[in-house]
């Protein structure tokens, strides 16, 4: 206590005697904002009120209750926070100080600092926008309690992906008083519609957990997403065999087609999904169902194998050139230069000849000597 009584006497007597002709003002005013950002990061909020009033400009001053009201708020101290949100004469700051102190204190879940600040804003559009701060930086730090004392608007499930991942973090645990409250404020077809971003999300544990909720039922598990996709074809694209049971047993068409006339099933087999695609036929999926471009599932899981070979070639000829000394930066060196060999022959001869082959597209195949001379063999040719 004595170290910080003397703390408090020393930095006060400094800016007591600290007096200034006035072109020195400037270099006053930035030794109280150093040494309140320093004295509120240590806690010493005595010394912080002494230096904010010291700041004659009152724009700097306003900057400065910004900054320390965090550290206030991260530790709860609703005096301080009082305090300096009173120093604030401008509404718009005084708007981005609740903004900003708001976000600390619900990320340390200091719930007392939190209610006085969102009573501050000046307009209901601040309050909002103020409240969905709160919740979305407590839901961050995974802050339950924080989260169940603020609650969550429907629309920010949809809004955050912050807010959506901790209700899904939440529902791992089983733990979805949260999620059922908010649950409580929607219709059903909007539950629909939260049920399809989290499979699309992957998040497999909050899925299920709308799928077992009671408002979910057969009328709504097929309407569509903004994409025309319905929840069981999303869950088809992911390979989660388990959802497309328990969607099945809800009672998802698997006859259900989206815009391009695929099937659950068709969108599994484009997705490579074998897992997914056995449960779909086990449930009474048509392997004959033909899309929109006229492919059945099985010519579809065609294409799926070509694109999977296609790219293990691909990337065998890619290690294959890596070990042989060719990158990308090699490449367009040679390149450059097979530009500069063209143009010069075009000068020598005076016509247009252009370089073809492996040489000209950056890969100098067979290449001999600088002179142009090839192997026999070599796919380098001229057109004229």
């Amino acid at each position: 206590m004595g170290q910080y009584l003397s703390c408090h006497r020393t930095v006060i007597t400094a800016v007591r005697t600290h007096r200034l002709p006035r072109p020195g003002q400037t270099r006053k005013t930035h030794f109280c904002i150093e040494d309140a950002e320093l004295a509120a990061r240590h806690g010493q909020w005595e010394v912080v009120k002494f230096l904010v009033l010291k700041l004659a400009d009152q724009t700097k001053r306003d900057q400065c209750c910004i900054y320390t009201a965090k550290y206030a708020a991260t530790n709860g101290h609703l005096e301080v926070v009082k305090f300096l949100l009173d120093t604030v004469t401008d509404q718009i700051s005084r708007d981005q100080f609740c903004i900003e102190a708001a976000k600390s204190a619900a990320k340390y879940g200091q719930l007392e600092v939190m209610n006085f600040l969102l009573s501050r804003p000046s307009s209901p559009d601040q309050r909002a926008k103020l409240h969905f701060q709160f919740a979305v930086a407590a839901c961050c730090r995974l802050r339950e309690d924080v989260v169940a004392s603020l609650g969550l608007q429907p629309d920010w499930l949809f809004q955050s992906s912050s807010i959506l991942c901790f209700t899904a973090a939440m529902a791992i645990e089983g733990r979805n008083s949260v999620l059922n409250d908010t649950l409580s404020r929607m219709q059903p077809a909007h539950i629909a519609q939260l049920l399809c971003l989290s499979i699309s999300q992957r998040h497999v544990a909050l899925a299920v957990t709308l799928i077992n909720d009671e408002r979910v039922s057969t009328q709504h598990v097929d309407l569509p997403d903004s994409t025309g996709a319905t929840a069981l074809m999303l869950a088809a694209d992911a390979g989660h065999h388990e959802l497309i049971e328990k969607l099945i047993d809800l009672g998802a068409s698997v006859r259900a087609e989206d815009s391009q006339g695929r099937t659950a099933l068709s969108r599994a087999c484009e997705a490579g999904q074998l897992r997914a695609a056995k449960a779909l036929m086990d449930r009474g999926a048509d392997a004959s169902h033909r899309d929109g471009r006229g492919q059945t599932c099985a010519q579809v899981a065609q294409r799926f194998e070509q694109r999977q070979q296609d790219r293990r070639l691909s990337e065998e000829l890619h290690r294959l050139l890596s070990d042989a000394g060719f990158t990308e930066q090699r490449a367009k060196c040679q390149q450059r230069l097979a530009d500069w060999l063209q143009n010069f022959t075009q000068v020598l001869t005076q016509d247009i000849r252009q370089m073809t082959g492996s040489y000209a597209e950056g890969w100098a195949n067979n290449l001999v000597q600088v002179n142009g001379r090839t192997a026999a063999d070599s796919d380098i040719d001229w057109t004229v």
